[in-house]
């Protein structure tokens, strides 16, 4: 009897322990895994990507991609005269607020160059957990108008001139 005593305590504590280090292993397998998640946040979105996926600059530039869609059409359906009035204190008409719609429509389906988002690159690889500015993202589309205005003027200026000069 004092045999099988001992023998039910010795198999008891080795399935104990047997236990205890298959938890300990998968534990350790599961924080490594979860050291090599990233884990954004855009808009009202929470990505999570591994770091080792062959695909993550892709992966990534897909999300900044379409965070950067989400605030174009934030734009876009609030009413991108009032946003023009309130940048860049500018009233335009129908017809120059339609190019604008058509140039911020090209640039939120235009690919991402990750050149321009180097210091959200280097956050995400910096940090496991990262929420996208949208700073970086307004100054893309502050950019684009800016530089549409600015044409639309130079154009209206021409004509202006032109049709002064023919007069």
């Amino acid at each position: 009897m004092l045999i099988i005593n001992y023998l039910n305590n010795s198999l008891t504590n080795l399935i104990s322990n047997l236990n205890t280090n298959i938890f300990s292993i998968i534990f350790e397998l599961l924080i490594r895994k979860l050291r090599l998640m990233k884990t954004i946040q855009a808009s009202s979105l929470t990505y999570r990507i591994n770091e080792q996926d062959t695909d993550f600059l892709s992966l990534l530039s897909g999300i900044i991609q379409d965070h950067r869609k989400y605030l174009v059409d934030c734009i876009l359906n609030t009413g991108l005269d009032r946003y023009v009035d309130y940048k860049f204190s500018q009233r335009l008409s129908q017809s120059e607020i339609n190019d604008l719609k058509r140039n911020l429509t090209g640039l939120k389906n235009s690919v991402v160059n990750l050149d321009k988002y180097k210091p959200i690159l280097e956050s995400i690889n910096k940090y496991d957990f990262f929420q996208l500015p949208n700073v970086i993202f307004y100054n893309e589309i502050d950019q684009r108008l800016k530089e549409n205005l600015i044409q639309t003027e130079l154009n209206f200026n021409a004509h202006k001139r032109f049709s002064h000069d023919h007069e």
